[in-house]
């Protein structure tokens, strides 16, 4: 029987590319019956997401300790808030409609015979009716914080509005926003469109050039439409913002 041949070896690689894929695979170094898997995960991908996700959640449950202020806002007075115009433009239904925004109550003519005051998220603000006499609207332009003048826009401008605003001028001109009603009585949006361009200018040339102005296109149930009294609300609380960081850093100093 013939002897099996036998071959030299080759010679084994010591480096290059061989040699590292040679020492990758070679677990000699190791100790026991340990691998490089052993230290390693599945999937890599999913691994570093829940990392994050645990980090994200361990982060959010963290929070910064805060000082309690509500003893000082409820000392804090609450913002004024006047509602001027004409007779019969509605500025009672316009209170009426924010109250029901604010704090969800429905108000009889009966209880409207003076201020009233809502709570809101951002503070207190109190609404008052101004009177159409001279007497009434020096002191409403005193005290006043807001000025909500409202306006027929089926009629237009008239006397009363033109004389506040001048009484305003002499005490300081706070923030005046517009609220023009009636909207509904127009027959074609050609004519409302106009109007409200006519009021627009109007109202910004005897304000200033970019006052805020709000339509309010008819009633239901005694109230103005919840979406445009809403607009109006978000409005007057954001304005209310900066009312009370003023008041509460003069009385914190």
């Amino acid at each position: 029987m013939e002897d099996k041949q036998s071959n030299k070896s080759h010679q084994a690689t010591k480096k290059g590319r061989g040699a590292r894929e040679k020492r990758r695979t070679d677990n000699s170094h190791l100790k026991g019956n340990q691998t490089n898997k052993s230290h390693n995960v599945a999937n890599i991908g999913r691994t570093k997401r829940t990392v994050q996700r645990n980090w994200d959640k361990s982060h959010q449950k963290e929070y910064v300790p805060q000082d309690d202020r509500s003893k000082f806002v409820a000392s804090i007075p609450p913002a004024v808030v006047c509602v001027m115009g004409p007779k019969g433009v509605g500025k009672s239904t316009l209170i009426r409609s924010l109250t029901k925004y604010y704090t969800n109550a429905n108000l009889s003519p009966e209880t409207m015979a003076g201020p009233i005051t809502c709570k809101t998220h951002m503070g207190r603000v109190t609404f008052i009716e101004c009177p159409n006499n001279i007497s009434g609207m020096l002191d409403t332009a005193k005290i006043s914080d807001l000025v909500l003048l409202v306006v027929d826009a089926k009629f237009g401008f008239e006397m009363e509005t033109f004389e506040y605003l001048n009484i305003l001028q002499q005490h300081g001109f706070p923030r005046v926003a517009g609220v023009f009603t009636h909207l509904d009585q127009f027959e074609k949006m050609s004519q409302v469109k106009k109007t409200k361009k006519a009021l627009k200018q109007r109202f910004w040339t005897d304000i200033y050039e970019g006052s805020k102005m709000f339509y309010f296109s008819g009633c239901i149930n005694g109230k103005y439409l919840k979406n445009e009294v809403r607009l109006l609300g978000m409005w007057i609380q954001r304005q209310k913002v900066s009312i009370i960081f003023v008041l509460e850093s003069r009385f914190l100093l």
